[in-house]
């Protein structure tokens, strides 16, 4: 996210005259879980309905029947999953993207000189026994909902359930502005519609290129504690916010054709992809070198998953062991030497040390059973902050779609958005969507801590809470999928919320409503619950 004093200013004089309504429809003036039933047919107008795409005015309808004769996913029902994967660059130019290009995620008129590394999208979709998912993540700072919305829409035309499509972005702060915030200035948006819909047909493309490549395979998995004793930090990455809370669990997924061929790797960790923030030249950072690692090592496609990067887990000033351009560690005297300097050796090295913990893991993993479930919720979150409500009624950001705006109570003056989250599990392996920038703890779990910020501000108590993954089966593996459907900002736990002025206010300004974290957090909870 960002730190930009003038937008913050041009917000206050704005809202000044409405603070003292706004301040009575506070965000939690009245309790709720957030649950919602939100149509989801883009056909029948049916609320219950479970195919988007059937066109055939059942209402009983489900994502696993075969009544969509025209769907692009038509594998037998043979019991075996049915896997593809690929990729498509996506790095802006004059064609894909005639607008201002300004980079997201540090400041306002932040213009692109260039490319150091080609953006993409990265692409795997699975199938078995007539349910389908979809996951599509870009070198993107993140969509939001409207916008992946638009995705899943026309994905729905080739017969993909939109309830079973996650697009998720990486989060590299070396992309272009897709949310708009980072425009030229306070007035003008920094998201260009043509490439939005250049993103939209690119990803359509490759999913519709892909099922048609689908073939058997089989799943391995492994999740690896990240602890290296002899790093300037055991957990090579950064906690800016506190309390100091470093989701370490690195989980990688190996998929294998029946000659026992790589077909696609995932790797999701949890860190925020700006070791070049201070470049003004496009790059997926060390995702991209991450990676191609995975890909040398195994062939296939490798998607890297950004997790719970919120919070705020960074690269800064950490060291990681230090690699050659060519992916060589760099040794002295037999011992490793740690870069934390933020160059582009520090990016490619945090690329290829990460991807080398995977590979060590996967050596040691196990197979999975195949069985193919999509689970999904959808919840209601208020949107109460008033710098993104400001966003969206000026045309910075593209608005929610069919806002909830009769529970003032809950909801706020201006309503709630409907989010449908998912839960996908291959058999021990789950994954769970984020629509944002989630913690750690949200996800691990916590014990009580406190802090001494100092006067006037004193010790703060962070209360101890319950991660949703505590509701994973024993012995199953969980990845977070970051900035999933959406990006609404940093999710931070209601607990831990400060007024302006404190010195550990940032990640505030960009948290979209007070109870959002318990609701989403606990609806993931109760969908991991519900798979024992």
């Amino acid at each position: 996210m960002i730190r930009q004093a003038q937008r913050i200013l041009f917000v206050l004089a704005v809202i000044v005259s409405a603070m003292a309504f706004l301040s009575a429809c506070g965000d939690d003036s009245e309790s709720s879980s957030g649950q919602a039933q939100a149509d989801d047919d883009d056909d029948d107008d049916n609320d219950n309905d479970d195919d988007d795409n059937d066109n055939d005015n059942n209402d009983n309808d489900d994502s696993s029947d075969d009544d969509d004769d025209d769907s692009i996913f038509h594998h037998p029902h043979d019991g075996r999953l049915y896997v593809a994967a690929g990729s498509a660059v996506i790095t802006p130019n004059d064609e894909n993207h005639p607008c201002l290009q300004t980079l997201a995620g540090t400041a306002l008129n932040r213009l692109a000189t260039g490319v150091h590394d080609e953006l993409e999208l990265r692409v795997i979709v699975m199938e078995k026994d007539g349910v389908h998912f979809v996951l599509i993540v870009g070198d993107l700072i993140g969509l939001r909902l409207p916008d992946a919305q638009l995705v899943m829409k026309a994905l729905a035309a080739y017969g993909v359930d939109p309830e079973h499509v996650i697009f998720s972005s990486t989060h590299s702060h070396e992309a272009p502005d897709t949310v708009g915030i980072w425009g030229k200035n306070v007035f003008r948006t920094g998201r260009c519609p043509e490439y939005i819909n250049f993103l939209i047909a690119t990803a359509t493309a490759k999913v519709v290129e892909l099922a048609a490549q689908m073939v058997p395979v089989t799943v391995e998995a492994a999740t690896v504690y990240l602890d290296d004793p002899q790093a300037p930090d055991p957990a090579w990455v950064a906690d800016s916010r506190w309390p100091l809370i470093k989701n370490r669990n690195l989980t990688a997924a190996r998929f294998l054709d029946e000659a026992g061929k790589t077909v696609a790797t995932l790797v999701n960790w949890h860190c925020h992809p700006e070791v070049l923030i201070w470049s003004s030249e496009y790059s997926a950072d060390f995702p991209r070198w991450l990676r191609n690692r995975m890909e040398d090592e195994f062939g296939g496609i490798a998607v890297y998953i950004s997790g719970t990067v919120g919070g705020l887990l960074n690269p800064f000033d950490i060291g990681v062991p230090e690699y050659t351009a060519d992916g060589e560690p760099v040794l002295e005297n037999g011992q490793p030497v740690y870069i934390g300097d933020g160059s582009e050796a520090n990016m490619w090295s945090m690329g290829y040390a990460l991807a080398d913990r995977a590979i060590a893991a996967l050596a040691d993993a196990t197979p999975l059973d195949l069985a193919l479930t999509v689970d999904t919720t959808a919840v209601k979150i208020p949107v109460t902050n008033l710098v993104i409500v400001l966003a969206i009624v000026t045309g910075l950001v593209p608005p929610f779609n069919g806002l909830v705006t009769d529970e003032p109570g809950f909801c706020g003056f201006y309503g709630c958005f409907v989010q449908t989250l998912q839960h996908v599990r291959l058999g021990r392996l789950h994954l769970v969507a984020v629509p944002g920038e989630g913690l750690s703890e949200s996800s691990i779990g916590r014990v009580e801590t406190a802090y001494d910020f100092g006067a006037p501000w004193g010790v703060a108590v962070f209360p101890a809470m319950s991660g949703y993954r505590e509701a994973l089966p024993e012995g199953d593996l969980l990845i977070d999928i970051g900035l999933a459907n959406n990006e609404i900002g940093y999710i931070l736990p209601e607990t831990d919320l400060h007024p302006a002025s404190h010195p550990d206010y940032y990640e505030e300004k960009y948290n979209i409503s007070r109870p959002a974290e318990r609701i989403i957090r606990e609806a993931l909870t109760e969908m991991l619950d519900g798979s024992q």
